[in-house]
């Protein structure tokens, strides 16, 4: 089993883990089809996410029209969650076992806990 840090912070979301660092822009769009060949790589990815697809990162800043934000610090959101997933999605294999950052100081018990079930209840 890997064991994954991810840190989803407001301007990069960031991985790693034994063997590899993954990153891209913590940015996120609803998202539109695009006219020709736009290539999908570690920094310009689309999600789906409850039969919705977003762009994220690089593309989501480049093509995007509507940008979703994190409502708050205490990211326990969808915004959060979708970059959560664009980064998990670049972990070589199956079996992985996730630490995800929060922030200290800002969030509750309460918070904690809302973050915790929002990962939890969406694998």
């Amino acid at each position: 089993m890997i064991t994954v840090g991810a840190d989803v912070g407001k301007y990069k979301t960031k991985i790693k883990w034994r063997g590899g660092t993954q990153s891209h822009l913590s940015c996120v769009s609803t998202f539109r089809e695009l006219r020709g060949d736009v290539p999908l790589d570690d920094q310009n990815l689309i999600v789906e996410y409850e039969n919705q697809k977003f762009f994220v990162g690089d593309l989501a800043e480049r093509e995007g029209q509507n940008y979703l934000k994190s409502p708050d610090w205490h990211k326990s959101n969808t915004v959060t969650l979708i970059n959560l997933f664009a980064a998990v999605s670049r972990i070589p294999g199956k079996d992985f076992s996730i630490v995800v950052g929060n922030p200290f100081g800002i969030n509750t018990p309460k918070n904690i806990i809302n973050l915790y079930e929002t990962v939890i209840n969406r694998n």
